[in-house]
């Protein structure tokens, strides 16, 4: 069998198996407990949520808790409804804190701007690599526009 290249077939594949990407040494891995995406009310990200379910308004600050493996990766993007990871990127960070909408140069979340995307149910995908493993955790949210940050609904258990 071909070695597999390109990032849209190693999206494919990450998303269902734990299967060698291109002859290297990347495999696909579970997140590592303490890892999620969440949705916070503030910039400075306190107050966040666990953002798979949650209900965010069209400002919203998203991120990337990366667990205990933050101090690995070292690049993630990210995608809104596109679970594949193999379209156009929302937004691409390199540095912890992950933001979705970018960092500010004070250390606070920008929010991610919704707006041109329709009322209900979206998809946010994280790409994140390190130097020897890639993680793809794809999640699922609910947008309503006019919902204030500070109004975001935590997933109904």
């Amino acid at each position: 069998m071909p070695a597999v290249r390109g990032r849209a077939k190693a999206a494919a594949i990450l998303a269902t198996t734990a299967a060698l990407i291109g002859g290297t040494a990347m495999t696909a891995h579970a997140l590592a407990p303490g890892t999620g995406l969440m949705a916070a009310p503030m910039a400075d990200r306190s107050g966040a949520v666990s953002l798979p379910g949650a209900t965010v308004g069209e400002l919203s600050y998203l991120f990337l808790v990366t667990g205990n493996d933050v101090n690995d990766v070292n690049k993630v993007t990210f995608y809104i409804d596109d679970k594949s990871a193999t379209g156009d990127p929302i937004s691409v960070d390199r540095s912890a804190p992950f933001d979705v909408g970018g960092t500010d140069i004070d250390g606070t979340a920008n929010p991610l701007d919704l707006s041109d995307f329709d009322d209900g149910p979206h998809a946010l995908t994280a790409y994140a690599e390190t130097d020897k493993v890639i993680f793809l955790y794809t999640v699922n949210f609910k947008l309503q526009k006019g919902l204030t940050p500070a109004a975001q609904a935590a997933p109904k258990s």
